[in-house]
């Protein structure tokens, strides 16, 4: 962040800086680094857990933005369907919110068929049905807070169609890949059990029949490892999903599921056994179990 803050010029009007955690008092740190005038909290997860040690020292520092928001008298932008983030939101603090059916900004999630389509509304003004190329419903609140904050500040509408319908998304994150032989989803950057929830929900709405999905370990959860481990294990199975789990997290685990305690396994293996055709296939897993490898080893 520093050296982001270090490359503004005079000539910059805004700036758009992100405050990463992984352990409590490390946005109170940030802010009073770059004195933000308007705050956003994406949303409170469950990332980095082992860091912070409970879900409530996740929430104490994400509120250190919110709270030298309010002591500076500037402005908040949030979801208004989350309702966690709304409990939190100070008092004395000004809003802008946005959401399905209440706020400045307002929208529909039209479709996914793996890439989202949305409308969104602003005051009398309602947008064409827009087509992106981002996949997951998770990604519907971006694009709203996205939208929101374009119009507060007066960009046009035409303007921010054309952006959220060209954005393409890169890094391994919700990005689609065609191969000659499958669809790989990929979002393997980053994994914690909320986000690893998300993106099976989603891979759970897509209309293909054929469906595979390769599930990374999800690092950094502490002492909530193993327990966050079955339960997205047993979320596989309530759901009838098929595919693998990589990692030595969920190899600890007793499932009917295959398992490989690294991804230089599971492709070693493939390569002998593995004709998959005709498959969407979701890579969703943690940095650091480096998931990318199996794009490049071209077996799908």
């Amino acid at each position: 962040m520093p050296l982001t803050l270090l490359e503004l010029r005079a000539e910059h009007k805004a700036a758009v800086i992100e405050m990463g955690a992984s352990k409590q008092g490390d946005i109170k740190e940030l802010v009073d680094i770059a004195c933000p005038t308007y705050g956003y909290i994406t949303n409170i997860g469950e990332a980095h857990i082992e860091g912070f040690g409970s879900i409530e020292g996740i929430i104490s520092t994400k509120k250190e933005l919110y709270n030298f928001i309010e002591e500076n008298n500037g402005e908040i932008f949030c979801n208004s369907d989350d309702s966690l983030l709304k409990k939190h939101i100070p008092k004395n603090s000004s809003v802008y919110y946005f959401g399905k059916t209440n706020g400045y900004i307002t929208g529909d999630l039209i479709d996914l068929n793996p890439f989202a389509s949305i409308q969104w509304s602003y005051k009398n003004y309602l947008s064409p049905i827009l087509k992106t190329q981002l996949i997951g419903e998770y990604n519907y609140y971006n694009f709203l807070s996205a939208i929101c904050i374009g119009k507060v500040f007066n960009v046009n509408n035409d303007d921010i169609n054309n952006a959220i319908s060209s954005y393409q998304p890169g890094n391994h994150r919700s990005q689609v890949i065609d191969t000659n032989k499958n669809r790989l989803i990929v979002d393997c950057y980053n994994a914690n059990p909320s986000s690893t929830k998300a993106a099976l929900n989603s891979f759970i709405q897509l209309k293909n029949k054929k469906k595979l999905i390769i599930l990374g370990d999800m690092l950094e959860l502490g002492k909530d490892s193993t327990q966050a481990h079955k339960e997205i294990i047993e979320f596989i199975i309530k759901n009838n999903l098929k595919g693998y789990l990589v990692g030595k997290e969920y190899s600890k685990i007793k499932t009917s599921l295959y398992k490989y305690k690294s991804v230089d396994q599971l492709i070693d293996n493939l390569k002998k056994t593995s004709d998959i055709h005709d498959f969407v296939i979701l890579l969703k897993g943690s940095r650091g179990i480096q998931l990318e490898k199996i794009i490049e080893s071209n077996i799908f």
